[in-house]
């Protein structure tokens, strides 16, 4: 299969992930141990590609910084903007690298298992100057598309009529599409809506079934961060570098990400501590609360999540629960079952991160194309 270009839009101020993007730009928000931006460039590298292009604004010199540490930084461009350049601005800056040949879309917020080998497949056969992954998805659901699979229309807002389709993020664009896009700050709808009225047609790729997901709200962001443990046959994720570790209760989910250090006794249920948090009851300290539950922390701050998927706790945990560490989650079985709740004494904990840090697959460092 010929090779194509990627472009992963990633510029966004991340306004509805706040106060997470106050500190961290929204690619770089970690899902147990990883960036999403990793997580996404990892989907679709898997696809015969020849370089990867990223534009980049809020907290961009955090980015460059990841991508000048990535293995594949040498096929990675990255595009800056001055200003918000919008959804379809963004590819006209990119026009150099986007007119050499067909390039894939992919949101940098959204996680899904899309086969986007099969997405380009489909539109490699349909002869179109684009396809859109869609589904339906009520909160989202705003385009119009007919019988045979082509875009009709595009809504300013869901559910303004029935039988609507939802844009997933996901599209595989030929390098005439570049033709309607305009310069400066666009939205790549309007230049959907110029390729139908200059006749030509925009394909549509159902993936309805699909799981899928961006991470646009704190809300979310958890519900996908408590999937990935799922999916790992997990409750508990704690980074290998996470320091301190007096006696800590755990329930439900519970993922404490790199850099943490955690002083002082403290029960936790269905929480995330994102990378640098302190809890602890020194001077000069975040003096963190007894209790943690249903929430996000970072350092300075603190915000609530609600929602099925953080309030369930997994059936996994109802046996015996297992502290994952390191990117694999191949290390599994530690902890003892205490009725759905890990309780780790800092003895314990030590023994747990020692037993990590010591696996072939943590030590000998797991074969990635991506920085830690």
């Amino acid at each position: 299969m010929d090779e194509i270009n990627i472009f992963i839009p990633a510029a966004g101020r991340g306004e509805r992930l706040r106060p997470l993007t106050d500190h961290i730009p929204k690619p770089l928000v970690p899902v147990m141990g990883k960036p999403v931006l990793q997580h996404v460039i990892e989907k679709v590298s898997s696809l015969p590609f020849k370089k990867i292009g990223i534009n980049i604004y809020h907290k961009k010199e955090a980015v460059e910084e990841w991508v000048s540490r990535c293995r594949l930084r040498d096929r990675i461009l990255l595009f800056p903007e001055e200003t918000m350049l919008g959804t379809g601005g963004a590819l006209k800056n990119a026009e150099g690298l986007l007119r050499e040949r067909t390039f894939l879309v992919h949101n940098c917020d959204v996680l899904s298992d899309i086969d986007t080998g099969r997405l380009l497949e489909y539109h490699r056969s349909s002869g179109n100057p684009a396809t859109l992954a869609v589904h339906d998805y009520p909160e989202f659901n705003n385009l119009s598309v007919d019988g045979q699979g082509f875009l009709r229309e595009v809504y300013p807002h869901a559910g303004t009529v029935v039988n609507l389709m939802a844009f997933t993020g996901v599209a595989v664009y030929e390098p005439e599409f570049m033709e309607f896009l305009r310069e400066g700050t666009s939205s790549v709808t309007d230049a959907w809506m110029r390729a139908l009225s200059a006749g030509r047609r925009i394909g549509t790729f159902d993936t309805t079934g699909c799981y899928w997901t961006d991470i646009g709200r704190p809300a979310a962001y958890a519900s996908a961060v408590f999937r990935a443990l799922r999916n790992e046959g997990e409750a508990v994720y704690i980074h290998p570098s996470v320091r301190g570790c007096v006696n800590i209760d755990m329930q439900g989910y519970v993922v404490i990400e790199s850099g943490c250090i955690i002083d002082r006794d403290v029960s936790m249920k269905n929480c995330i501590l994102l990378q640098g948090t302190r809890i602890g009851t020194g001077a000069g300290e975040v003096h963190g609360p007894a209790r943690i539950e249903n929430c996000i922390m970072g350092p300075g701050f603190r915000t609530g999540i609600s929602g099925p998927d953080t309030q369930r706790v997994p059936a996994e945990a109802a046996g015996s629960p297992s502290v994952t560490g390191g990117r694999t989650g191949d290390i599994t079985g530690y902890g003892e079952a205490m009725n759905q709740r890990c309780s780790c004494s800092a003895a314990a904990m030590t023994l747990i991160l020692s037993a990590i840090r010591s696996t072939p697959a943590f030590s000998a460092g797991t074969p990635s194309l991506f920085p830690g």
